[in-house]
């Protein structure tokens, strides 16, 4: 199974609503979109059943964990998986992270080259 790298780091979105579309027009209130950010980040190279061995979907998938975790989303990286391990880890990422309606979150699946 795969590594995990989770850090701490949340940041939400707040969007401040203006009193007009005039130039300038002070703020009206600000509205909080979301309160944290959670990414799952998953690179598989070493594919099984008859499926060629990828290059390089581990080492971008560990690039995009990193440039996500610079714009504040807490990640979860995870390498070559197994189907089974690749299943428990989607539900156990999207029943927790869904459990908190403020979370927004963020799937990316890292295909290399061959």
């Amino acid at each position: 199974m795969g590594g995990t790298r989770a850090h701490a780091a949340t940041r939400g979105l707040t969007v401040e609503l203006r009193a007009s579309e005039a130039s300038g027009a002070p703020v009206a209130e600000a509205v909080q979109l979301y309160g944290s950010s959670h990414a799952l980040v998953i690179g598989i190279d070493g594919y099984t059943n008859g499926w060629p061995r990828l290059s390089k979907a581990v080492e971008d998938a560990r690039a995009v964990a990193e440039a996500l975790e610079a714009k504040g989303f807490s990640v979860t990286l995870k390498t070559n998986l197994n189907s089974n391990d690749l299943e428990d880890v989607l539900k156990e990422f999207f029943v927790i992270k869904v459990a908190n309606p403020e979370s927004r979150l963020f799937l990316a699946c890292v295909v290399g080259g061959f």
